[in-house]
């Protein structure tokens, strides 16, 4: 049970892997429903920035199941007031009702006796407005979207097969448009005052990004296809819909996404069909071929907004900007949507569109040109560590010697504006004698990031402080076992507060390591994960294991690695210890900054070995 906000309804944006029975069990029990097997195959690729508990039971555990969350008011997640002051009680009422049956039904289930297609057949889901859930399994779905696909092509296709195909190239060609002239206004906007009005301010988004997308669209396909019946515009989305329904059936990976092309190619092309024989009706009976396909089309609209939107002001200072990516979703619905509705994009229709999506980004640039991005219920995070950093270099003798040590306040933000806004913004600015550093140097930047998020990272400032007021705990033992052809065994034995995390490069030159051999899937492997796309090293992160008024060591383990030179980056994190320095600091920040800091041991090893 996740929550990557404080509130909203909880969404199955997992299930499984495989285990098409649990999906069955859900849809039989839960009164309130609210999941869809695209947000599984999309989450599961990797390329959401997030991860839940839920990958260590699937990948490690080979363990199947269900994983909820909650996404709207996503502002507050992990801030000061991520509290029960923000909690909407309503959210855990829905959960409790959803999951209290769900539990009962699948213990029930499995006490039935499950068959081998139920645990290996994985299966395709979606709700219909919390009322329904549809569920069959994958086999089902690419059948029927093969029947469907074929069906569509023949029926879109049998009259006007040059001109329809013409015209569903045209649609595509304004689908990439509309994308591309969404990507570009996120860009501007990024690069303005105005970047990242989108997060204090959601409202702005369909007003900064949408217009260009529409008009983008809209001016594309009028000039590629100028006269264009209402029939032929609707057997082209037909067409294009049905060859992304086939390229989903045949990439296993997309099967799960496949049921929403299968429905725009089925709903309206039924609906075509059945008003050829009400002649009489044709306009309410191909509107009501729209009426589903676009009420589950409209839900992926407000998750976006609803989760993507916060998550702009948490998504890096090294990687797209969030703009971009808002932007991003926004072209790529707007685009969408008006493929899939291209019946009703006549000639006198487009003008109108075109002329309100200009008034509306009109008003949308001066909105966010007087919009500041944070509020004290949108905040900026901001993490200010009170670090002791030592550098200490071993020898082949085993001896170590500490070449220099440093202590000061590190202040980095997690959002695509940086410390910038603060420094510009804030009354007090920065720490004072603040320099900006590179977070890139190094093994994994000298810096003692929380989780292992260098890539999200590219600047923080240091301001020089006297040394933090925490015990030392913090200590590396290495012993050394040669063994022959350039190998040795070094045995590592760390001690530390209880968040303890610790980087090895680099990589190339690990052959074996005992935490990786203890686990299964690596050990098949050679025992080594796999390599990180953040650092050439390999990374621990461990909490609860402090050493405090213990006499052995909090973590110890051991590695082969090839002779060369090593580097060790460890430190340990004392979350709940402020200095003065770091107290009075917190403290004359704004209300629109969520400003978080602890204390921090580091120390930097280069081992010769």
């Amino acid at each position: 049970l996740e929550a990557a906000g404080s509130g909203g309804r909880e969404a199955v944006f997992q299930l499984g892997p495989k285990n098409r029975w649990i999906a069955e069990v859900y849809q039989k029990v839960a009164p309130r429903p609210h999941a869809n097997s695209l947000y599984s195959s999309v989450f599961q690729t990797g390329k959401v920035p997030g991860d839940t508990d839920y990958r260590i039971y699937r990948d490690f555990g080979g363990l199947a199941g269900v994983d909820f969350a909650v996404t709207t008011n996503g502002y507050v997640y992990h801030t000061s007031i991520d509290d029960l002051a923000h909690l909407d009680v309503r959210s855990v009422q829905h959960y409790g009702d959803n999951v209290v049956p769900l539990l009962r039904g699948m213990a029930g289930r499995l006490a039935e006796g499950l068959g081998a297609e139920e645990r290996e057949e994985a299966a395709v889901f979606f709700d219909v407005l919390g009322l329904v859930v549809v569920v069959y399994s994958e086999v089902v779905a690419q059948q029927v979207n093969i029947a469907v696909a074929v069906v569509s092509l023949v029926w879109c296709l049998h009259r006007n097969s040059r001109g329809v195909l013409a015209s569903a190239a045209a649609l595509v060609a304004a689908q990439g448009v509309a994308l591309v002239a969404a990507l570009l206004s996120g860009l501007v906007v990024s690069a303005t005052p105005a970047g990242l009005a989108t997060h204090g301010h959601p409202e702005l988004g369909p007003l900064l990004f949408a217009p260009l997308a529409i008009m983008g669209y809209l001016g594309t396909f009028g000039r590629l296809r100028k006269a264009v019946d209402a029939c032929e515009a609707a057997a082209a989305s037909g067409v294009v819909q049905a060859v992304v329904c086939l390229g989903c059936s045949a990439v296993p990976g997309l099967v799960q996404t496949s049921y929403v092309p299968m429905l725009w190619a089925s709903g309206p092309v039924l609906a075509d069909m059945v008003s050829r024989c009400l002649p009489r009706s044709v306009g309410p009976v191909v509107l009501l071929g729209h009426i589903l396909p676009w009420i589950v089309w409209a839900q992926f609209l407000v998750l976006g907004a609803d989760f993507l939107v916060p998550l702009s002001g948490r998504s890096g200072t090294n990687t797209i900007p969030g703009d971009v990516v808002v932007a991003a979703v926004y072209g790529w619905y707007v685009g969408t949507t008006l493929t899939l509705s291209a019946r009703y994009l006549g000639e006198a229709e487009r003008r109108v569109m075109q002329r309100v999506a200009a008034v509306a980004l009109g008003l949308g640039v001066g909105m966010a040109w007087v919009a500041f991005p944070y509020s004290a219920d949108r905040p900026k995070r901001l993490f200010v560590q009170h670090v002791e950093r030592s550098y200490i270099e071993w020898t082949t003798q085993n001896v170590a010697r500490v070449t220099a040590t440093e202590t000061g306040l590190l202040t980095s933000a997690i959002d695509w504006n940086g410390i910038g806004t603060v420094e510009r913004h804030a009354p007090f600015g920065l720490p004072n004698g603040s320099e900006y550093c590179d977070a890139s140097l190094g093994l994994y930047g000298r810096f003692p990031h929380l989780f292992p998020v260098r890539d999200m990272l590219a600047e923080a400032a240091w301001a020089p402080a006297a040394r933090p007021p925490v015990p030392t705990l913090l200590d590396v033992g290495i012993s050394r076992q040669p063994l022959g052809e350039g190998l040795v065994n070094l045995t590592l034995d760390i001690r530390g507060h209880t968040h303890i995390m610790f980087v090895i490069g680099p990589r190339a030159q690990v052959v074996e390591w005992s935490y990786g051999l203890r686990i299964d899937k690596w050990a098949s492997g050679g025992g080594l994960p796999p390599p990180r796309p953040d650092c050439d090293c390999l990374f621990v992160f461990s909490a609860g294991t402090s050493s405090e008024n213990r006499t052995g060591a909090a973590l110890s383990n051991w590695i082969v690695v090839r002779e060369g030179m090593l580097q060790l980056d460890v430190w340990t994190m004392y979350l709940k210890q402020r200095s003065p320095e770091l107290t009075e600091y917190l403290a004359r920040l704004p209300a629109w900054v969520d400003g978080a800091g602890w204390c921090v041991e580091m120390q930097l090893h280069s081992i010769q070995v």
